[in-house]
C-alpha cells in the first residue's frame, strides 16, 4: 500500500487461527475458516441449486420413461415399457428424505417444472398424438383396409401416456397454460375414436380363433 508508511496495510488480518469456536471440535485453522466462509457464498448466491439438480434428474427420467414407452408402442413391444420403464421412472421420483413434503406450490421449482413439462411437452404431444389417431381412423374408414398389428400399440401408448399426463398434472391444473387446459377439457371427447379403433384391433387378434364366426 503506497499511501501507509511502509507500504503495509492499515487493517489486520480478519481469519486468525482460534477466532471462532465449532461446535463439533473443528480446530479453527485459517484454512478452515476461509473454506466455511467460501461455501457459504457459494450456498447463498444460489441457495436452490441442489434442489434444481434433482428436478433435472427427475426430468429425465421423466422424459427418458416417456420416450422410451412411446418407442415400445411403436415396436408393438409396450409391455416392456409397462415392465421395465415405468419401475425406473417410480424410483426416480422416491425422494432422498421423508421426512419432507414435496413442495407442489405453483410458484415452487418443483410446481414450475410439472407445469412446464405439462404445457410445452405433454399437452401438445397428446393432442397431436390423437389428431394423428383420428386421422388414422378416417384413412381407414376410406380405405376398408385395417393394418395388421399396429392399430392395438398406438392406441394403448396414447391411453398410457394420457392417464400419465392427466395424473401428475392434476394438482396444478389450475395454474396450467393453454395446451394443458385444453387437454383436460377436450380429452373425454377425444377417446370415442381409440376405443373403437382398440376394439377394431381387439377384433383383429381374436378372429382367428372363431369368436366371431
Amino acid at each position: 500500500n503506497p499511501y501507509m508508511s511502509g507500504g503495509l496495510i492499515a487493517m489486520p488480518p480478519q481469519l486468525q487461527d482460534g477466532l471462532v469456536e465449532y461446535a463439533d471440535g473443528t480446530e479453527a485453522t485459517r484454512e478452515q475458516m476461509a473454506h466455511d466462509v467460501v461455501t457459504f457464498l457459494t450456498w447463498a448466491s444460489e441457495p436452490h441449486m441442489e434442489v434444481r439438480k434433482k428436478m433435472g434428474l427427475m426430468v429425465m427420467i421423466y422424459l427418458l420413461a416417456l420416450a422410451g414407452l412411446l418407442y415400445a408402442a411403436y415396436r408393438q413391444v409396450w409391455v416392456i415399457g409397462g415392465v421395465l420403464v415405468a419401475p425406473v421412472f417410480a424410483l426416480g421420483r422416491f425422494p432422498s428424505r421423508f421426512d419432507r413434503e414435496i413442495d407442489l406450490a405453483p410458484d415452487s421449482f418443483a410446481g414450475n417444472g410439472m407445469r412446464a413439462l405439462s404445457d410445452f411437452v405433454g399437452a401438445p404431444m397428446l393432442l397431436f398424438y390423437a389428431a394423428m389417431l383420428h386421422v388414422y381412423a378416417v384413412k381407414i374408414a376410406l380405405t376398408g383396409t385395417v393394418p395388421d398389428g399396429r392399430i392395438g400399440p398406438l392406441v394403448l401408448g396414447y391411453g398410457l401416456c394420457l392417464f400419465a399426463v392427466l395424473v401428475g398434472i392434476y394438482p396444478l391444473l389450475a395454474w396450467c397454460r393453454a395446451p394443458t387446459r385444453l387437454l383436460q377439457k377436450v380429452w373425454p371427447f377425444l377417446l370415442p375414436v381409440p376405443a373403437t379403433l382398440l376394439f377394431v384391433a381387439l377384433g383383429q387378434r381374436l378372429q382367428p380363433f372363431g369368436f366371431f364366426g
